[in-house]
């Protein structure tokens, strides 16, 4: 069962890996693969020499393992060459019908989008936030003098598939933020936040406060416990895509108020009631209901004029956030821009038939890519550790390569590689893309030996380890220096 994906944290990490003369990357990694810790799992290393392009150390390379978010690195990769750094998503507000000398829109107005993950979202400083979108729409409805709309508001979501989970997500994940899908309309990054009220005694049950933003059309089926304080989020929302029933269980540390986030059900039409909902407010009658639409397969499509366009940051600032704070939903959005761009087919199976002609098209093995998403939420993407360094290596020699380097997190500075090597020589001197769920640690990135100026592209990957994420990172660690030393037999 996969658990949400998490920064790991190295629990007490003070390095003591200071001198790894007389050790070799080959050595330690038969030693570890001996251990209890590994003696049901895999472990896979390859990396390469970034100057000569020669493969430095192999071990077990060729095998296939679950990638986790490591497969994002794939994703971002190959969007920065198919659309380019400075590409923008955008969102459309529009009208079809005709605006009366009264103020009165004989029609609908629609809010389309084109798979903007970012919109609604505030979480770049060029973009803006929900309300904020909601206010500038209105204030643009109102400055084209509309006082009245005889039709309805309708969150057009029809430039992407209607199915916007992937194929072999899990339960236990849809419901909750990390498992909100790619839908042609986003807002907020299809998550609302849930806000609950332990109790006062371990075992007690836990009050629903409300939802921010309000999803009014939400019931909650509430089995949530209260916990010791320090045990952490450990609550999970269950619910299916177009469904308002919600299930919530698990448990919450007993103090203050306490939130979780969700994913939405209905993105489109959230926006849809959002806006008819602010209209109303404002005096600006609407006569239909909110709707959301998904698809005009057999239907005509209505002639439409556009009121206002929002823009996205561009791609390469996607990329940034969707790799350093590994974010499924822009992952997901990006595959299916891809397909779409490619086949003019923006689902999940042409994403991932695009991403697998542009790497085998550089030259990767394609038997080393069994890809099922975007993102790496799903078990059933299998990669090589060999085919993620020979990817690494590939982007190094790409014209856009810094806008995808400094996308990578840090160690010891930024994003889900904040606390490793912190305070070593990997710290500033290594990046890379994390991928975690229950049972599989991987890294994948880039080394720098900040003496020798020599550089290497590197990807480890370990399967269905015994120990902790944390132990087994401590271990990790120990390879990564050895193969920054240069020391790989």
């Amino acid at each position: 069962m996969i658990t949400r994906i998490f920064p790991l944290i190295a629990i007490g990490l003070s390095l003591i890996f200071t001198s790894v003369s007389g050790q070799g990357v080959i050595t330690e990694l038969k030693k570890l693969s001996e251990t209890n810790d590994l003696k049901r799992g895999s472990i896979s290393f390859y990396a390469h020499d970034i100057a000569t392009s020669k493969p430095v150390v192999n071990y077990n390379g060729a095998k296939l393992l679950i990638p986790a978010s490591n497969q994002k690195l794939l994703t971002t990769a190959a969007a920065l060459s198919i659309l380019g750094p400075d590409f923008t998503f955008k969102t459309y507000l529009e009208y079809d019908g005709h605006i009366n000398d009264k103020g009165v829109l004989d029609g609908s107005l629609y809010i389309r989008g084109e798979g903007d993950p970012t919109f609604g979202s505030s979480r770049f400083a060029s973009s803006e936030a929900w309300g904020e979108v909601l206010n500038k729409i209105c204030k643009v409805i109102a400055d084209a003098g509309i006082k009245k709309i005889n039709g309805g508001i309708i969150g057009d979501a029809s430039w992407l598939e209607y199915n916007a989970i992937p194929d072999y997500w899990i339960w236990t994940d849809i419901g909750n933020y990390y498992g909100a899908g790619a839908y042609g309309l986003n807002v907020n990054e299809n998550t609302y936040k849930l806000f609950l009220k332990p109790g006062k005694v371990v075992g007690d049950s836990v009050e629903i406060l409300r939802t921010e933003p309000v999803m009014s059309s939400l019931q909650f089926i509430n089995s949530i416990k209260t916990a010791a304080e320090g045990t952490g989020d450990n609550c999970y929302i269950y619910g299916a895509p177009f469904s308002s029933i919600r299930t919530v269980s698990g448990t919450i540390p007993r103090g203050g108020t306490f939130s979780v986030k969700g994913s939405m059900p209905d993105p489109a039409f959230f926006v849809a009631s959002e806006v008819r909902e602010a209209l109303l407010k404002r005096n600006i009658e609407v006569l239909q209901p909110a709707r959301a639409v998904y698809s005009f397969f057999g239907k005509s499509i209505p002639q439409k004029k556009v009121l206002y366009t929002f823009s996205s940051p561009p791609l390469k600032a996607i990329i940034r956030e969707t790799n350093v704070n590994s974010i499924n939903l822009y992952a997901e959005a990006l595959l299916k821009t891809v397909g779409k761009k490619l086949f003019n087919e923006g689902t999940n199976v042409a994403g991932v038939k695009a991403l697998k002609e542009f790497w085998t098209s550089k030259g990767i093995d394609p038997a080393a890519l069994v890809l099922a998403d975007g993102s790496g939420l799903s078990t059933f993407s299998w990669v090589s550790a060999e085919a993620f360094s020979q990817a690494l290596l590939l982007m190094s020699r790409e014209k856009w390569y810094e806008d995808f380097y400094a996308s990578l997190p840090v160690a010891g500075v930024s994003g889900t590689l904040k606390k490793v090597g912190k305070g070593s020589k990997l710290e500033n001197n290594m990046r890379a893309k994390s991928g975690s769920m229950k049972r599989v640690l991987c890294y994948s990135g880039y080394i720098k030996n900040p003496d020798t100026g020599k550089e290497y592209a590197f990807s480890i990957m370990v399967n269905n380890f015994e120990c902790s994420a944390a132990v087994l990172l401590l271990k990790l660690e120990k390879l990564f220096l050895l193969l920054q030393a240069g020391q790989f037999n």
